[in-house]
């Protein structure tokens, strides 16, 4: 395999949601990225999908797992054991059908949009522990640093060049 930095931008981030999602025991993991002033979003890339209806989705603060993360400011939960009404709520967790699902919001760098948000979900097991989440959590940077690769234009996600400069 080849190392981490001969990897391009998508090939980065499609590794980079699969070791999220299997290293807390999740079969589903995607990244979202806010492009929009008015705190909406799109989401830039999913492991483990089983439809396509993800891609045509779009992330509205406040809505959803990966919305509430992106209001509140920090880790939100959805499950049947912590707010059983999201799993009929959040269209992500529908589309998926996922039975719990942590999001994860992650700060833009410097002070523009483009805030993201991690989403890692299980389709057929309890809700995430404590501990799991602070696992995931651990590396923000590294999920910082992979969103700040992509820009939306013309209605799909580019990476762009130069270690997310232009």
């Amino acid at each position: 395999m080849e190392s981490w930095e001969a990897l391009n931008g998508y090939d980065r981030l499609a590794t980079a949601l699969e070791d999220a999602a299997r290293e807390i025991g999740g079969d589903f993991a995607a990244l979202a990225k806010l492009v929009l002033p008015d705190r909406r979003g799109r989401w830039i890339s999913t492991y483990g999908a089983s439809s396509s209806r993800l891609a045509r989705m779009e992330l509205r603060s406040g809505l959803g797992v990966g919305g509430m993360a992106i209001r509140l400011g920090v880790p939100y939960q959805a499950s049947a054991e912590k707010n059983a009404h999201m799993l009929g709520e959040c269209p992500v967790m529908l589309a998926e059908r996922l039975s719990a699902a942590i999001a994860i919001p992650l700060p833009a760098p410097g002070n523009g949009y483009g805030s993201s948000v991690l989403v890692v979900g299980r389709r057929e097991a309890h809700s995430f522990e404590e501990l799991e989440i602070r696992q995931i959590s651990t590396k923000t940077p590294l999920w910082i640093e992979l969103s700040s690769l992509w820009r939306y234009d013309g209605g799909k996600w580019n990476v762009m060049k130069n270690g997310g400069v232009g």
